[in-house]
């Protein structure tokens, strides 16, 4: 019974921890990474839907090897800085439609999907007050001019993924894949939240979804320093990390090895 309950106990006290496990940062290990641009020519691009307009963000990614993703984590912030809760977070993956030759689409974008999945248990945690400067807000989905003083905070949000459920990559060294992230939220109503750009660029355009004209591509608006330079998303993916769920979905074969 002693050891039952000190193997009990370490899973408690792990799963109190499983917060801060799940954050990321830097020096930590990845797949892919796109730091959040923390100087006053970031720019937060809404994604929110609180107004019913849809709005979905996507940018790409290089796969060089074939693993599961199981951690994807997110920078954003909320424009004048009030902010919200977001009650949910879709994820989706969606294989390349590229432009390689000229006839097709002027850029890159998501093409089938091929996975999908609604996140309500994430972390979030504060990561940076950039004050006294600010940092960019737009819309361009509502045509909304870009605002150079839209906020000072940076928020991350980390999503754990279930390995049963996670997407597999099937690129390799010798065969790479290109794939694309696509990230849509829903908050409790209370302010407008918008993913953070990023300085590390690969790649094509990050894009943005409208009804009529379908996937567009995303380039500084005017009046921005940057303008019309190519934006790119700022985001973390792991693969298969030794996570929470991990651990937890070994707990039977742990207390069956300590009763033995």
């Amino acid at each position: 019974m002693k050891k039952l309950t000190t193997v009990t106990t370490m899973v408690a006290v792990l799963l109190m921890a499983g917060t801060a496990l799940a954050d990321w940062d830097p020096g930590d290990p990845y797949k892919w990474l796109q730091l959040p641009d923390e100087t006053s020519a970031g720019m937060d691009i809404r994604v929110d839907q609180n107004d019913g307009i849809t709005r979905t963000l996507a940018d790409d990614f290089l796969c060089t090897s074939t693993e599961r993703i199981t951690d994807v984590h997110l920078w954003g912030s909320w424009l004048n800085d009030q902010k919200g809760a977001i009650t949910s977070i879709h994820l989706s993956i969606h294989a390349d439609i590229p432009d390689p030759d000229g006839t097709g689409p002027l850029y890159s974008m998501p093409g089938q999907e091929l996975w999908a999945r609604d996140f309500t248990v994430f972390s979030e945690r504060h990561w940076k007050d950039i004050s006294p400067a600010y940092e960019w807000w737009w819309d361009p989905t509502a045509d909304g001019q870009a605002i150079p003083d839209g906020d000072q905070n940076i928020w991350q949000y980390n999503i754990l993924i279930d390995p049963s459920e996670a997407f597999e990559q099937q690129g390799t060294a010798s065969a790479p894949v290109v794939y694309w992230l696509d990230v849509a939220v829903t908050t409790d109503g209370q302010g407008q939240f918008g993913w953070k750009t990023s300085q590390n660029h690969w790649n094509d355009d990050a894009v943005f979804w409208d009804d009529t004209a379908g996937w567009l591509e995303l380039r500084y608006p005017d009046g921005h320093p940057q303008h019309p330079e190519s934006i790119d998303m700022a985001f973390v993916i792991t693969p298969e990390p030794m996570t929470m769920l991990a651990l937890v979905a070994g707990l039977p074969l742990l207390l069956k090895r300590r009763r033995s």
